[in-house]
Formats: structure tokens, C-alpha cells, sequence
């Protein structure tokens, strides 16, 4: 009697889906270096003014017990920035070569370089405290396990920082692309679109002077530009279905009540949980929703 087990079909199919859901994540694009030296230069130098900052200010773990704290602090800092610009350079330039990699821009690699680099902190600050923190030392197992704690600490809060930082750029870059791709071919053609209400009422404008359209329950107010003017008019139509008349455009649903066309975004601010558009003539900010973030940062991607 074959007592062998097969797996059922459905665990090999939930298998599977879960398997290409992770090594797509995995594989997302995700620059978490500069191409420029000096910019790397900067944001290790952040990630060390951020430690002493935090060392000095909020005091955690038995800082003030040390009557050195601020020379301490400073000492954490210098390591901090030194390790994080040597893994820098390290996966910038050594590791590519190395490992015959054409792309370490991912979420995968990103990983890899978090893990290595909160390992890399830990062995130095063992190696700090135990020579040169008095309460460490000739207690070696002591040394391990306060370092350890401190490092993997601070790591976590190096890590949300410098992933929304990182994200936050990632996304202004591809806006950035967007613009820059789609800006060029809307100069060289008049493209005109004539906009029906649910009335006879029709409004005809050009694509590219369109700003944005704010819901107003069963009515949109539509903006554009004309000339060095801003223009608004109401129509009876909901957001919905004039998103659907603007689907060929380069107008984007942000909000669940704003319609923005992306080639007149200039700026970005705000961060991962709550961001706002900023467009080129006007002082109003332009929401993207949490519920819509996710999908319209997808489109920038691919669009460019």
C-alpha cells in the first residue's frame, strides 16, 4: 500500500500565488543609494546627526548614568555614519562587480543591505564598548548583550527613517520622469477634449491647460488655465464619470475627489501616510489619499 502523501492541489496553488506575490515585492524597484557621491555623502552624515540628536536629547538605555554622555553620543554618531557610508560605497561599487548583479536597486537587495549593515553596526559597537566603555569591559557576554540591544535600537529607527526618506524620493523621481516624458510631445500638439454634463451643457478645453476637477457631490468644479489666469466652472457631472471622459489623458485620480493632471505637478510634499501635490500656477495642494496612494505611485512607476 503506497502510504506516500500529495499535496492537494489547492495548498500547491495558495503555494504558488504566495511565492510570485513575494519575489514580485521583492523585485520592486527600490534606489537606496545616490547616484552622485556627495548626495551619499549627505544623507550618511543625516543618519549621524539623527543619532546624536537622538543619543543626546532622549538619553535611552543608560546614558545618564555616563558622566561623558555628549562625547559618547558623538562617538556613536561617527560610528554610525562611518559604517553606513563604508556599506554605501561597499554595495555601490564592490558588490555589482563581485557578484556579476546589473541591478541592486530592489526591495530584495535593499533587505540584504539592512541586514548587513545593522550587522556590521553591532560588531563595531561591541568592539567600542568593550575597549572603550568602562562598565563593559573584562565582561565580554555583558558587552554582547548591551551592545546588541542598543544597535539593533537604533537600526530600527535608522531603517524607518531612511525607508520613508528613500520612498518619499523614489516617488518624487518618478513624477520627476512623468513630466519630463510627457511634457515634451503636449507642446508639440494642440489636443483639445470636450467635456458633456449630464445636461446639453459641454465645456471644450485644452488638454494641457486642464489643472484639476474637485468633486462637488452630483456637480465637479473643473480648473484650467488660461493664459496667466486660473479659470473654474461647475458642471453637473460627477468626478467618476468625468474621470471616465478623461481616461486617454494625463489627468490621474489622486483623491477620492480630485482629478490632477500630472504634467502640471511640480512638487511633492507631506510624507508616506499623508502627501499632497503641489501644481505649477496656483497655491492649492492636492491630496492623495492613503486608499489611492498605492495605485496612483503604481501608474507614475510604469508610466514612467
Amino acid at each position: 500500500m503506497n502510504t506516500r502523501s500529495c499535496k492537494h492541489p489547492y495548498l500547491a496553488t495558495l503555494e504558488h500565488q504566495l511565492s510570485s506575490t513575494i519575489r514580485g515585492f521583492l523585485q520592486q524597484s527600490f534606489p537606496f543609494f545616490y547616484k552622485k557621491g556627495k548626495d551619499n555623502l549627505i544623507f550618511s552624515a543625516s543618519m549621524g546627526l539623527f543619532t546624536f540628536t537622538f543619543l543626546t536629547l532622549y538619553q535611552p538605555f543608560d546614558f545618564n548614568e555616563w558622566d561623558n554622555r555628549y562625547i559618547h553620543s558623538i562617538y556613536y554618531s561617527i560610528l554610525g555614519f562611518s559604517v553606513f557610508i563604508s556599506n554605501i560605497l561597499l554595495f555601490k561599487y564592490l558588490v555589482p562587480s563581485y557578484f556579476k548583479i546589473s541591478n541592486l536597486n530592489t526591495i530584495f537587495y535593499y533587505t540584504i543591505f539592512t541586514v548587513w549593515n545593522t550587522f556590521i553596526v553591532c560588531l563595531v559597537v561591541i568592539i567600542f564598548n568593550y575597549f572603550c566603555v568602562e562598565k563593559y569591559q573584562n565582561d565580554l557576554i555583558l558587552c554582547i548583550q548591551g551592545s546588541t540591544i542598543k544597535s539593533l535600537y537604533m537600526s530600527i529607527l535608522h531603517v524607518s527613517i531612511s525607508t520613508g526618506i528613500l520612498r518619499i524620493l523614489q516617488l518624487k523621481s518618478n513624477i520627476n520622469k512623468v513630466l519630463s516624458k510627457n511634457s515634451q510631445s503636449l507642446l508639440e500638439r494642440e489636443e483639445t477634449i470636450t467635456i458633456q454634463a449630464d445636461t446639453k451643457e459641454t465645456l471644450t478645453i485644452n488638454i494641457n491647460d486642464l489643472l484639476f476637477a474637485q468633486a462637488q457631490d452630483n456637480y465637479t468644479l473643473i480648473y484650467w488655465q488660461k493664459e496667466d489666469e486660473v479659470q473654474q466652472h461647475l458642471m453637473r457631472v460627477t468626478l467618476k464619470k468625468l474621470e471616465k471622459q478623461l481616461a486617454d489623458t494625463t489627468l490621474q485620480r489622486c483623491h477620492r475627489s480630485y482629478v490632477v493632471n500630472l504634467n502640471k505637478v511640480v512638487d511633492m510634499e507631506g510624507n508616506v501616510n499623508k502627501m499632497y501635490l503641489k501644481l505649477a500656477p496656483i497655491e492649492h495642494k492636492i491630496p492623495v489619499s492613503r486608499s489611492l496612494g498605492k495605485k496612483f505611485k503604481q501608474s507614475l512607476t510604469i508610466s514612467a
